[in-house]
């Protein structure tokens, strides 16, 4: 048994006579108003039933929230959340975390649980004396020391047997005692927040009474034991934020009582049991943030008694099944960040009582049905990130309680409903990156409560509507990169409260209006690619919050404002492409192609290409890599790595048959947004010696990235041998972002690999690890014994306490490198923080900077940080543009000679296709993808392929 140790969490509350103060209709206990009005409303929320009363005269009260208030018998009342406890007593109103003590509680005698519970208690007695007392105890910290039957760590009944045991919100480690499961007459058992390893003893499913098992936000780890589904007592299961793998076991499905059942962010895989389906008495089901996989049953929609249902985050692929319909006391619905396709059931609009619509970041298509318009109760719609087509309908105007509504990222066209100006209860409106168009209604002034207008990236056209002065309470408006033309209102000046006015992209003209110089508050300005003219006004230095403004690419002239160089949380400022004269403070000199203080834009004439869809159209699922697989006499073919652990082998190039080459999808990890199998390369002698190498995201715990080597059958190239694995790096991974990686084999037969920072910033700078670098690394002579060697030419070999494997340094998240065929340069596309994209020249050696610099733009510290020794990026370009750089490639293909010796890239928010020049000059745009580019690459004949992560393989062609 290992140690546990820790804080316990109890409330220590006087024992006096009852009050004779009985909660009339409900309204609160003794003291429930008071807390409520100096808690605040949405924290307590309401009663939901009269006082229950114990026999020592004390009471509690369930409220809206799912939480407890206590009302003590001399009149003290006390309030937890599970994190912080008030007490309201002879002192008003205290609160402390549940990890500390009030000035009044005092430590209790040494001796540990075991000596704190020993009167009267003989069941825990024996359970300490199986596995020793000492294994238990506190440490000395305090222990609540109210009397037998009192609810704080342990509570036993009037015969000394243990009932209640809540260890939650300690420091306990080790493993959960198989022990506990002797304690036949207990029926709640919570060691949530804690340290607690291993597995869930089996033993567990032992505890016949048990109504409540929370084990959340530990790090538990192995399968969910099935015996717990022997627990027929058992009302609420809670194992939320584990390391919880394997299957969801269907014997749950046998807890006929259970009301609640929470699985959320864990690793579970597999399909969802249907035997969940006969929980008659469900209320909540959560399985958030797993790895499940399969279509969401339809015998969902018999848990007649549902009010949430948690799906968001999975795998889960396949239409909606409209059976949800029949939840007719659902009111949460959540299915984002799944695969699901198809239409969204317009029968989803008979749900009468749902609050919360969220169904996010999947791959539905369609339009959006008017139906959701009869949605009375709805607060939040979530529908961002999908394929959706159509208008967006003026139903949705009548949704009088909605907060929410997110449509960014799909597809929409026409125009912006003015009945949206009728949702007098929104907060939040993102319509961003669609394709809808006509003029911005002037109604929308009108959403008095609106924090957030995202109108960014759409075809939206006419003038910026005065009526937006009105939003009083206005942080956030986004109206990039449309097609707006007139002057900027100067009634945008009395948005006291906004914080980010984005702009940029448009056809405005006329002067900036000075009564910007009004907003306080303001963080970010961003004027950028309009047509503005005159003087920048010098109100602007009254902006003392000001830490972006971006006014470049404008026809403004005369002299830059002295009085701008007050403005001390400036960090950002670009002003380049405009007629200015004097002294600019902080403008960058970087060195790159593109000229200081600019960002890729079009050429007065572009070189035109056009997009091709191949391999006969097919849809891939998360495409992540793509290039030339040789067949041996039958020629080349292609092949495409799929994000989930699959790569299609097409043995014809013409073709659009494609054959499974590998399948590790059961090995890759899909837990975020950005693990998965990351990146796939042929050896530079693959037709003799049959090796793939493969870069991905492990699945399980700890969190780690692996280089392996696989190799192809030589007579039958087209299927990877079984067992072929020869792992020959792994790394550790402190996050689940930030992993991007690319293998790349260079010119002198080494293996390149670039690795993002892990998620932690100060990797960037340290040679001490691998993370936010390019290695540089021996693999033509791999084996088990030794899987690969260094190259005596590295350039930190002989630096004490770095990595010898290490090329290149000071990177954030390089997504995509490519060598040039031609010059052996290698280049880079390393994805940004808050404002900047990079293009870099990766050489030996190098330092790129981050985390100091992002971009060419101080990082840490925001203002007068060293760039000495850092390689400056080549190209760069901030959010208006774009959000994730994607690094391309060199063309050296035949078909476009006016293309050869360019470097292609593009962004993956935006779909922008641009071309660096091989003279220095200026970047310019020449194609526009669908979407979401994630890779590129190239066939025999140097001819180049982009992919989209939403599934389309085009060429790049001449129009």
């Amino acid at each position: 048994m290992k140690r546990l140790s820790g804080l316990i969490l109890g409330l220590l509350l006087a024992l006096l006579a009852p009050s004779t103060v009985l909660a009339a209709d409900c309204q609160f206990v003794f003291g429930f108003k008071t807390l409520r009005d100096l808690i605040g409303h949405d924290i307590v929320g309401e009663c939901l039933e009269d006082q229950r009363y114990a026999a020592n005269g004390n009471s509690e009260q369930q409220t809206t929230g799912g939480l407890l208030v206590w009302r003590k018998a001399d009149n003290f009342t006390a309030f937890t959340d599970g994190y912080r406890t008030w007490i309201n007593g002879p002192n008003g109103l205290v609160q402390r975390l549940n990890t500390e003590r009030f000035e009044w509680e005092a430590d209790y005698a040494p001796g540990g649980i075991a000596a704190a519970v020993a009167r009267d208690r003989e069941a825990l007695v024996a359970l300490f004396n199986a596995t020793g007392g000492e294994q238990w105890e506190h440490s000395g910290k305090w222990l609540s020391s109210a009397p037998i039957g009192e609810w704080h760590g342990v509570t036993v009944d009037a015969s000394g047997r243990v009932t209640h045991l809540s260890l939650s919100n300690n420091q306990l480690s080790g493993e959960i005692p198989p022990e506990l499961g002797s304690l036949s007459n207990l029926t709640e058992l919570r060691l949530n927040r804690n340290q607690l390893t291993g597995e869930i003893p089996p033993e567990l499913g032992s505890l016949a009474n048990l109504t409540g098992l929370w084990l959340n936000r530990n790090q538990l780890s192995g399968k969910i034991p099935p015996e717990l589904g022997s627990l027929s007592n058992l009302t609420e299961l809670r194992l939320n934020r584990n390391q919880l793998t394997g299957e969801i076991p269907p014997e749950l499905g046998s807890l006929a009582n259970l009301t609640g059942l929470w699985l959320n962010r864990n690793q579970l895989s597999g399909k969802i049991p249907p035997e969940l389906g006969s929980l008659a008495n469900l209320e909540w089901l959560f399985l958030i943030g797993n790895q499940l996989t399969g279509e969401i049953l339809t015998e969902l929609g018999d848990l007649a008694n549902l009010t949430r249902l948690g799906l968001s985050g999975n795998q889960l692929t396949g239409e909606i099944p409209p059976e949800l319909s029949r939840l007719a006391n659902l009111t949460r619905l959540w299915l984002g960040s799944n695969r699901l396709t198809g239409e969204i059931p317009s029968e989803l609009g008979g749900l009468a009582n749902l609050t919360w619509l969220s169904l996010d970041w999947n791959q539905l298509t369609g339009e959006i049905p008017p139906e959701l318009g009869r949605l009375a109760n709805l607060t939040w719609l979530g529908l961002n990130g999908n394929q959706l087509t159509g208008e967006i309908p003026s139903e949705l105007g009548g949704l009088a309680n909605l907060t929410w509504l997110r449509l960014e990222r799909n597809q929409l066209t026409g125009g912006i409903p003015p009945e949206l100006g009728s949702l007098a209860n929104l907060t939040i409106l993102r319509l961003s990156t669609n394709q809808l168009s006509g003029e911005i209604p002037p109604e929308l002034g009108s959403l008095a409560n609106l924090e957030q207008l995202w109108l960014s990236g759409n075809q939206l056209s006419g003038e910026i509507p005065s009526e937006l002065g009105s939003l009083a309470n206005l942080k956030e408006l986004w109206l990039e990169s449309n097609r707006l033309s007139g002057e900027i209102p100067p009634e945008l000046g009395s948005l006291a409260n906004l914080e980010q006015l984005w702009l940029s992209g448009n056809g405005l003209t006329g002067e900036i209006p000075p009564e910007l110089g009004s907003l306080a508050n303001l963080i970010s300005l961003r004027l950028t690619s309009n047509r503005l003219t005159g003087e920048i006004p010098s109100e602007l230095a009254n902006l003392a919050n000001l830490e972006q403004l971006w006014l470049h690419n404008n026809q403004l002239t005369g002299e830059f404002p002295p009085a701008l160089g007050s403005l001390a949380k400036l960090t950002s400022l670009w002003v380049t492409g405009n007629q200015l004269s004097g002294e600019i403070p902080g403008s960058p000199v970087p060195v790159r192609v593109a000229p200081a203080g600019t960002a890729p834009q079009p050429s007065q004439a572009p070189l035109a290409v056009a997009l091709q869809e191949v391999f006969g159209g097919r849809k891939f699922e998360q495409p992540v890599e793509i290039g030339t697989y040789p067949i041996g006499p039958a020629g080349s073919g292609a092949f495409v790595a799929e994000r989930e652990g699959r790569i299609l082998l097409l043995p014809h190039p013409d073709g659009d048959e494609f054959v499974e080459l590998l399948d590790i999808s059961d090995q890759v990890s899909l837990v975020s947004t950005e693990d998965g199998l990351l990146s796939v390369a042929l050896d530079p002698r693959f037709e003799e010696t049959g090796h793939l190498w493969l870069y991905y995201s492990v699945r399980g715990v700890p969190l780690r990235t692996r280089l392996s080597r696989f190799s192809v059958d030589l007579d039958n190239p087209r299927r990877v041998r079984s067992g072929s694995e020869l792992v020959v790096l792994e790394v550790g991974q402190p996050r689940l972002n930030h992993n991007g990686g690319s293998i790349r084999f260079g010119p002198d037969g080494m293996l390149y690999l670039s690795l993002g920072d892990g998620g932690l910033s100060q990797n960037g700078q340290n040679l001490g690890n691998l993370l936010g670098s390019v290695i540089r690394i021996d693999v033509s002579e791999a084996s088990e014994a030794s899987p690969y060697a260094v190259p005596p030419d590295n350039p930190f070999v002989e630096v004490e306490g770095a990595r010898p494997e290490i090329w290149a340094y000071g990177l954030r998240n390089p997504w995509r490198m490519a060598f040039d065929p031609a010059t052996g340069v290698l280049w880079a596309g390393d994805v940004g923080r808050e404002d900047i994209e990079e293009i870099d020249r990766i050489e030996a050696g190098g330092n790129y900077g981050w985390a100091r610099l992002e971009g060419t733009r101080c990082n840490i510290p925001r203002v007068g940080c060293d760039p000495t020794d850092t390689i400056l990026p080549v190209v760069e370009y901030g959010h208006h543009l774009g959000c994730s750089v994607t690094g391309g490639l060199v063309y050296r293909g035949k078909a476009i000679p006016a293309l050869v010796g360019h470097y292609l890239f593009s962004d993956f928010c935006r779909g922008q296709l641009w071309a660096l020049p091989p003279d220095g000059g200026d970047v310019v745009e020449i194609a526009v993808s669908p979407r979401s580019v994630s890779s590129f690459g190239t066939d025999a004949d140097g001819e180049v392929y982009v992919l989209t992560f939403w599934g389309t393989a085009l060429r790049i062609v001449l129009p």
